[in-house]
Parts: C-alpha cells; sequence; structure tokens
C-alpha cells in the first residue's frame, strides 16, 4: 500500500510539471484516491458536534501568501461568521491559511484547509476552510480551467474550480464548489463572465448527474454590473440560475467589497454570490460580515480606507445558513 501511494504521488508531481499542456481530469482523480491535500492532517472523518444551524459561506482574502495580510485581524474576521464551511479565493501561498485555520481552532473548534493545485494563468487558486467539529470532509475534485468534462489546463487558462463534498449531522451530504470567476467592468470582460458561468453550471450538472443531490456553487464572480445590470450582467446570472432549477440566494445584498472611485471616495460592489437549489438554504438566514457590514454598503469618504481592507481585503464574507434535512 505504501508503494503504491508513494507511485500515485510520484504521478501527480509528474502531472502537475506538465499541467499546461495536458488534461488534469486524471490528476483529480488521483489526488482523491490517495488523499493528497494541502493540509498533512485533513481526513475524512465523522463530525463530532452538531451545535445550532449550519453555516456556510464565501470569502475572497486577497492575494493571500503575498499580500502582507494580518492574519490576527482575518482570524476576527472569519471567527465572527463562525462557518462549519468557508470557500475562499487568491490563495497564492497554503501556509497562511493552515495558520489562521490553527488559529480559529479554540473553544470545540477544529479548522483544516483543502486547497486547489491550479491557480490557471493567474495564479490565485481557490480552497475551502472547514471546521471538521461540525462537517466531515469527504472528497475534493477539482476542474482545471471550470471545464466540467476536465479538459482544462492547469497553469495557463481560467482558474480553476474546486468541488468539495462534507457530510454535516441534520444536513446529510452536502458538495459545495469553490469559484473565482474573471475580474474588471469592461464589455468583453463581462462576456467571459458568462461563459465562465454557463461552465459553472456545466459543473453543477455534471456533479448532480453523477449522484450529487445537493450542490452549491459559491465564490468571487466578480460581478460588476449586479447592482445596475451594466451589459445585462446580473439579468443573465439570474436566468441561467433558474434555467438550472436553482436561485441566486444572494440576491437581497447591496454589496460583499468595495473599490475606490476617486481620491477619497470608495463605493460598495456585489461580487459574490451563493447558488443553490430552493430549500436548501435556511430563509432568512443571508448574512453581510466584516467591514461591509460595519458600513452598511454605504459610500466611504475619508483620506484612507477601511482599515480592515487595507489589512485584509477588500471583500467582505457572506454566509448563508442549510436548512435541515
Amino acid at each position: 500500500m505504501a508503494l503504491r501511494r508513494q507511485i500515485s504521488m510520484l504521478w501527480v508531481t509528474v502531472a502537475l510539471a506538465a499541467g499546461a499542456a495536458t488534461s488534469r481530469w486524471a490528476l483529480t482523480r488521483v489526488i482523491r484516491a490517495t488523499g493528497a491535500h494541502s493540509d498533512p492532517v485533513a481526513r475524512a472523518s465523522e463530525p463530532r458536534a452538531s451545535s445550532g444551524p449550519l453555516r456556510v459561506g464565501t470569502y475572497n482574502i486577497r492575494f493571500l501568501g503575498q499580500d502582507p495580510t494580518d492574519l490576527d485581524r482575518l482570524r476576527g474576521v472569519i471567527a465572527s461568521v463562525d462557518p462549519a464551511v468557508l470557500a475562499l479565493q487568491e490563495v497564492i501561498r497554503d501556509e497562511p491559511a493552515r495558520t489562521v485555520a490553527r488559529m480559529l481552532s479554540v473553544d470545540g473548534r477544529s479548522y483544516r484547509v483543502a486547497t486547489a493545485q491550479c491557480g490557471g494563468r493567474s495564479g490565485l487558486r481557490v480552497a475551502f476552510l472547514y471546521d471538521e467539529a461540525r462537517v466531515a470532509w469527504r472528497a475534493t475534485r477539482e476542474f482545471p480551467a471550470m471545464e466540467a468534462e476536465g479538459e482544462g489546463v492547469c497553469t495557463t487558462g481560467d482558474r480553476a474550480a474546486l468541488a468539495g463534498t462534507f457530510v454535516a449531522r441534520g444536513v446529510g451530504e452536502v458538495t459545495m464548489v469553490s469559484m473565482h470567476l474573471e475580474a474588471r467592468s469592461e464589455p468583453e470582460r463581462v462576456e467571459r463572465r458568462k461563459a465562465q458561468w454557463r461552465r459553472m453550471f456545466a459543473i453543477r450538472e455534471r456533479l448532480v448527474r453523477e449522484g450529487h443531490s445537493t450542490v452549491i456553487l459559491l465564490g468571487d464572480t466578480n460581478s460588476t454590473g449586479w447592482r445596475d445590470d451594466a451589459h445585462g450582467e446580473r439579468s443573465f446570472i439570474e436566468a441561467e440560475a433558474q434555467r438550472a432549477g436553482a436561485r441566486v440566494e444572494t440576491e437581497g445584498l447591496a454589496c460583499s467589497e468595495y473599490f475606490r472611485t476617486g481620491e477619497r471616495t470608495w463605493e460598495p460592489s456585489m461580487l459574490d454570490h451563493v447558488v443553490a437549489s430552493p430549500g436548501v438554504v435556511r430563509p432568512g438566514s443571508l448574512r453581510l460580515h466584516g467591514y461591509c457590514a460595519e458600513l452598511a454598503c454605504r459610500r466611504w469618504v475619508a483620506s484612507e480606507p477601511p482599515d480592515e481592507y487595507v489589512t485584509v481585503s477588500d471583500h467582505c464574507p457572506v454566509s448563508v445558513e442549510l436548512a435541515p434535512r
């Protein structure tokens, strides 16, 4: 068994080196079979406790592992959410995410991290932070370049999507897919995002077809046209969700991020979303966290941006609670 594992992991290393020119579908299967994981102590286990509603969410932590992130402040932001599972975006290095997981593992919490291997041409990877006291990790599955059939390349295309399957008492099995779509507001960028949304819904359809009854898409979708429907972006997202038999659970939020528009002005934007089938999310459970909630999505006018914007991220966590089943 040890020899087989060594051979499998050697194959992973070789495939990673050739990732720019080869399909990553086979590599995804090896990762699942061997248990390769960003956190060496992460493992499939049974959740040890169930304390109230199961909260899940998404959070883009700007250039984690490259920018000088205030990890203690980041810990405080995530602790205020108290997520069972949090989809992450913009992970560049794993160690800061693992450090925060350890910092959060107090008072009965036991956090672990699962990170995608592929970051596409940007090198920005998606991940999951999860509390194994409340959920059991079952598997992760990577979709390089957000290609449902696994034909995307690892290092030269779009960022990968990462599916994580978890089990929790009272909820059962849930598969979440962390995503990070194209940035910026130019018309051609919006069109690229629309194509990426189609690929994400194709991934969701594939997972459902394979027997995953509950699939949630969540992440930083960079939907710059959400608030004003610029270039028909909001209309497109809502129509695609409806066509897939799902709904955009974050439609009631006014913002999830801020961006600079002038020397002393920062405006709110709604970029981060959760998409699920009707009945999956508990009604009324949608929450915005961090400095965005403190500012109530109002324009910020000052000589400097909010502290959390500078030291952690321009984005804020968004969360929902899963309905019991």
